[in-house]
């Protein structure tokens, strides 16, 4: 028999390239110990994640963590810096306490936007908190602003940023922008006009652990929107409303307390094959159910929560 041969090593080094790009970031930093064919083939991914959490773990003392965390630093200023890939389809960063390293921050989002990225993600919340506040309602506040250059990026396609402050004024340039996603901090509802109303191919709108002093009524002419995430947000404290015409919409989810959504306007959706997935903490409010099921009747798929039921 034939001795065994490595025959992913006798692949063009543009095949390797698309291949290591379609695994994960983590599994792809792995196959540098393959072999020596494979030392520097993680560096052509077009896919860069760089989460915080694979390599701090809580269940180590203060000391640990912080040696890990700057283990951490010091290997997305190496990447950075020794990185081939002349295009970057998506870059992901998950750190907590920014402001500890804005050097390193700051240079990230320069790399990526850079690079040409089209996906960019940036989450500065505290991972530990989400689970915590499980059912608590607090006003979370940015930890970081975003770069002025990135709003002059007009690669993006998508836009996810957590505990990452955006400047409503800026929203001019992102005219590819599909997809956009916001989380723990506030979120005005002019923000979001801005948004639909500059980014014109604009279609998946997700807030998580957002805030507002503003009733939540999006009802803007000739809205594409397709896709709607509200997960555990917290809107004017007094409000009545949580109303929504979009005549594209597909799919809705909503997660969180009803104490401020009593009146959900969703009659007017044009309805085909959506999905409505609600995970909804209802007491007590028994008519406002039936109201908003029979609202939605015609819909193909209903997902609800135990609590719902």
């Amino acid at each position: 028999m034939a001795p065994s041969t490595d025959k992913f090593s006798l692949l063009p080094h543009s095949l390797l390239s698309t291949i290591i790009s379609l695994i994960p970031f983590k599994e792809a930093v792995r196959t540098s110990i393959l072999s020596k064919n494979w030392v520097d083939v993680f560096k052509y991914t077009s896919n860069i994640e760089f989460d915080e959490v694979s390599f701090v773990k809580d269940d180590k003392p203060y000391r640990v963590r912080q040696a890990q965390r700057k283990a951490f630093l010091e290997f997305v200023l190496f990447w950075n810096s020794n990185h081939t890939k002349t295009v970057v389809d998506k870059f992901s960063l998950r750190l907590s306490l920014p402001g500890k390293a804005k050097r390193v921050v700051r240079e990230c989002i320069s790399f990526a936007t850079k690079h040409g990225v089209k996906e960019l993600e940036l989450d500065f919340s505290d991972p530990t908190l989400d689970c915590y506040f499980t059912t608590n309602y607090i006003k979370h506040e940015a930890l970081f602003d975003l770069p002025a250059h990135v709003y002059g990026h007009i690669c993006l396609e998508s836009l996810k940023l957590f505990s990452c402050r955006i400047v409503e004024a800026e929203l001019l340039n992102f005219h590819g922008l599909k997809e956009i996603s916001l989380g723990w901090m506030e979120v005005k509802l002019m923000t979001i006009k801005t948004l639909f109303s500059n980014c014109e191919a604009l279609e998946n709108l997700s807030l998580k652990r957002c805030w507002t002093s503003d009733d939540f009524d999006l009802r803007e002419e000739n809205l594409r929107l397709r896709k709607l995430v509200v997960d555990r947000c917290m809107f004017r404290s007094n409000s009545r409303y949580f109303i929504v015409n979009a005549p594209n919409l597909r799919y809705f989810y909503y997660s969180g307390l009803n104490d401020n959504f009593l009146v959900m306007d969703i009659r007017s959706l044009v309805m085909e094959e959506e999905v409505f997935d609600f995970s909804i903490e209802f007491e007590g409010h028994a008519l406002f159910l039936y109201k908003l099921v029979e609202d939605i009747s015609s819909g193909s798929t209903l997902t609800v929560s135990n609590y719902f039921l």
